[in-house]
């Protein structure tokens, strides 16, 4: 039976999610313990019980710990469960119209260079695009590691025909999807959402560390201004949504 961690292990499991994220670095005591105000020997002893339970990974004997699949699902759960936005502070507000198809391409553009990673837009099903590939091999995983870089070509090149496997059973909810979920692949994490129910899928891809929450925060921008812009006035003419 798994053991229920506290309170603080899971702070602690958190924190290392966190700094994992933006840094792509195995995560040690010293540089949890002044965060937390406890010694590195008590973090040490919350970090080996966290990787006894599978949440936590060492890559190397002297080297400090990175999030499993399973700690990515915890705090996913636990710190993502809502994301709050703000159409004041829209990153997408100032895109000139066209059409529906100009305007989404712009967006996954602007969402891709924000993200530093890649962004498939699916029109219709049958239709797609995806921008960022240069972004997403910018990553730290890609680095000098040619079997993140075959995974991921390998992934571009069976797009198409993942997007129309996949397309309905997406929803209009936010899904983020990772390791054995990912229908892409288990080395990507995706989140993704339905614009609109049976037309225009929107997806963002990156490595398994990728900031999720930063990720649907934008998406979900993104669908917001979508969706103001079709109540409006639709995308029959150029215009700016102020």
């Amino acid at each position: 039976m798994e053991k229920k961690i506290t309170e603080r292990q899971k702070e602690i499991l958190y924190a290392v999610v966190k700094k994992y994220v933006k840094t792509a670095e195995p995560i040690g005591s010293s540089e949890l313990s002044s965060e937390f105000k406890l010694s590195s020997a008590t973090i040490r002893n919350e970090l080996n019980s966290l990787e006894k339970e599978g949440f936590l990974d060492q890559t190397h004997v002297s080297s400090g710990r990175i999030p499993t699949e399973k700690a990515y699902r915890i705090y996913i759960k636990n710190n993502l469960s809502s994301t709050s936005t703000s159409s004041s502070e829209n990153p997408l507000s100032s895109i000139y119209i066209e059409t529906e198809r100009e305007y989404l391409k712009k967006v996954a553009k602007l969402l891709a260079e924000s993200l530093n990673l890649a962004v498939c837009v699916a029109f219709a099903k049958n239709d797609v695009y995806y921008t960022g590939i240069s972004y997403l091999f910018s990553q730290p995983e890609f680095r000098d590691n040619q079997h993140y870089l075959t995974n991921f070509s390998e992934i571009l090149d069976k797009l198409d025909d993942k997007i129309v496997e996949i397309f309905d059973d997406i929803k209009e909810d936010t899904d983020i999807l990772f390791g054995e979920d990912n229908p892409f692949s288990e080395f990507c994490g995706t989140v993704v959402t339905k614009l609109r129910e049976d037309k225009d899928l929107l997806a963002i891809l990156g490595p398994v560390r990728m900031d999720y929450e930063k990720a649907k925060e934008f998406i979900e921008f993104a669908k917001q201004d979508f969706n103001k812009r079709i109540k409006q006035i639709g995308f029959s003419e150029k215009y700016l949504l102020n």
